[in-house]
Formats: C-alpha cells, structure tokens, sequence
C-alpha cells in the first residue's frame, strides 16, 4: 500500500459525496424476507445427522476444545485459550490460528490438536491472507505477510509490510482495507483501495458496525443505517455490501419492509459470518422495542442472505432474547450446509446448549450442553473438517 497523501479537505469532500451516493443506492432486486419454520423448537440429537467436522469451542473457560461433531465426543486442546474472534481458519479448513499460553506466541494447530507449528512470536493475530501466505497483526497494529511455510527464524527476513494507516481490516489476496476517519462529530466507515483512494460506507455506530469480508476477499458485507422509523424515531439496520473494484456500494436486504426498525447482531465489529463458499452471509435479526437499539424483550432470529438469489430467509423455529450487547457467533459449516452456535435456552437443562442449523430442512437440534460462558457469553469459535 502506499503512504496516504490526500489532504484532510479532500477526505471531507469524498465523505460528503459518499454519503450523498449511500442515499441514492438501489435496493436489490428482490429484497423481502422468506419464513422458514418447518419444525418448532429445538430437537435432539439422531444418529442421522447430516454434519460433520470439528467445531471449536470452550466447556471450561480455561481451554480451547474440539467437539466432534460425527462421534459426539469432546476434548481439550493443550496450551489454548478461549479465543474470541482471534482463531481463524485455514481456507482448507484443517488448521486454526491461535495464542499459545505456554510459549506466548502465535500457532497454528490441525484441528483435532494433531500437530501445532509456530508463527510469529510478536503478534496477536494471523489470518490466511492467501492458501501460502499469513497476514499478521502486531501489537502495535501493524500488520504484514509471510509465507506459511516459513519458520519462525525466518518471520522477520520474510516480513511483507502492508501501509495500515487508518485501517483495521484487510481483504483476503488484496491490499484493500476497511478504516474509520473522523468527520466533525462522526466517525466514518471508508474503504481503501490499494492506492489508497477512499469509498465511504456509513458512520460507525455501535450496533451498526459489523462487517466482513468474503472468503476471496472480493465483496465487503456491513451493517448500517437504513430507514428511518417515525413511530420509534430510529434508523433500522440493514446489509450493504461494496466491491473493491470501484462499483458503489449496494444495499442487498430490506428487513425494514417486513419488520420496521431492527438491529442485526449485537456490538462486535466481526461478527457477520460469510459460508465457506461466498455464497451466503448469516446474521442475527431483533426487531427494536423502542428509541434504543438494546431490544432487550425482543427475539432474535437467524437470517440468512444469499447471494445467488438474492433472497432473505428468516430460520424462525427457533428464537432467543438473549442477545444484547453479544449476539451468539455463529459457524458455518465445512460444506456451507449448517451453521453451529451456543445460547442458554430457558427451557431446557444443561447450561448453554451448543446448537446447529441445518438450513436445507431448518431444523435446530442440541449437540452438546455447558458450553462455558467466556466474558459472560457462550462462544462458537469455528467449524472445520476432520484431519485425515
């Protein structure tokens, strides 16, 4: 990336014709939301699941853990942490990025816990930024590549700086980057192209600032603003997306048509979920009560958009009012067929219930139960496949 050079007046009249384009974006083509409930509540396990793999989560609050989706079994992985939205997985999706607590410093590990290799021994995140290379983020943000394959002698000879001014997020095989500017009072969600001119996408509001990049990092998903609600005298979410290759960015729900003024998701900025494929993005939707986006007696569903439809689909057999500040991550499966998550359901025992969705049916079935409540909320951390 190169230095950024544009003047602040500048900056200020791109905004100001950014947001004038936001106003004016089109609505997708078909944009209303489709009910899918066939079953009610949440099932038990069958031995005629169709899933499988290894999902990542946490039974003790100590230890990252492997459930095995195919033999119903759970374990601990040594020398893990819970890991937020730190662990990422491989495009293959066979190995996760992690922080090991008894080196300090940044593995990836098969996950089954099979085999573990060291990658960088100041950092506090890596990402598959390609099949071959890390993109890794220091401490003091700043972030750079390597080769996968290189040792950790070799990290800081094989180091590729990336020009992360301003920027908190980098597209996947790209020099593209999300960043926030301020603007007077505001601030500003932009998009940096790799010469570092700018697209702006919205302000950054809390309850408003999700985003993610699709998995080859061609399309960036985020929340933001949509229709104002008179009754409520409130602005509803709704998805947008922006493509770095100059075309404006498109709004691609319409949630306000059928519900009103909702929220989608809760306050972390990664929380939208892209399937493995590209194809689908999964997100949880609450309607708003009142003036203020917390929703706190509201339900919250599991939507889902797809992009080769353009349809909406709401799983509503299943709901939770507990959401707020953290909606439940959500997992997609190997195969882009499920998703996986954790909540606590009143009427059922066990603590928090680690739970899928199968989309093609949209039935909700309990794999596990006690799930532990890092920070205060359960977490799913991610879903991959069973090394051979």
């Amino acid at each position: 990336m190169k230095p950024m050079t544009t003047p602040l007046v500048i900056y200020k009249f791109i905004i100001l014709i950014g947001i004038s384009m936001i106003m004016l974006m089109p609505m997708p083509a078909s944009a209303h939301v489709t009910d899918y409930c066939p079953v009610e509540g949440i099932q038990p396990r069958t031995n005629q699941l169709d899933e499988s793999g290894i999902i990542l989560t946490t039974f003790d609050g100590i230890n990252l853990w492997a459930y095995d989706v195919d033999r119903n079994r759970r374990y601990p992985l040594p020398n893990t942490a819970p890991c937020g939205g730190n662990c990422n997985l491989s495009p293959d999706g066979l190995w996760f990025t992690y922080f090991n607590t008894l080196t300090r410093t940044l593995h990836r590990m098969q996950l089954n816990g099979a085999e573990t290799v060291e990658i960088a021994d100041y950092a506090t995140e890596a990402v598959w930024w390609s099949d071959e290379r890390f993109l890794i983020w220091s401490p003091d943000k700043i972030a750079y590549l390597r080769d996968v394959d290189s040792t950790i002698d070799d990290e800081i000879r094989d180091r590729d700086r990336l020009d992360t001014t301003n920027i908190f997020s980098i597209a996947p095989g790209s020099e593209t980057g999300i960043g926030i500017l301020q603007e007077g009072d505001d601030f500003i969600r932009v998009l940096y192209d790799s010469e570092r001119e700018i697209t702006t996408l919205g302000r950054d509001l809390r309850y408003f600032n999700a985003g993610a990049w699709s998995p080859d990092g061609t399309q960036y998903a985020y929340v933001n603003e949509g229709t104002f609600d008179e009754t409520n005298r409130v602005n509803g979410a709704e998805i947008f997306a922006i493509s770095p290759d100059g075309t404006p960015p498109q709004q691609w729900t319409d949630l306000f048509a059928r519900y009103g003024a909702t929220r989608i998701n809760g306050v972390r900025r990664d929380n939208l979920s892209w399937s493995p494929d590209g194809t689908q993005l999964a997100f949880w939707v609450i309607e708003m009560l009142g003036s203020a986006p917390d929703g706190i007696n509201a339900r919250a569903i599991i939507h889902t958009y797809d992009l080769t439809t353009n349809t909406t689909t709401a799983y509503c057999g299943f709901s939770t009012r507990n959401h707020t500040p953290y909606t439940p991550r959500l997992a997609w499966s190997p195969d882009s067929a499920n998703l996986a998550f954790s909540v606590n359901v009143a009427d059922r025992t066990g603590g928090n219930l680690l739970i899928t969705l199968a989309l093609n049916s949209g039935i909700y079935t309990e794999l596990s139960s006690g799930v532990y409540s890092n920070v205060g909320v359960p977490d799913v951390y991610l879903w991959g496949r069973q090394p051979e």
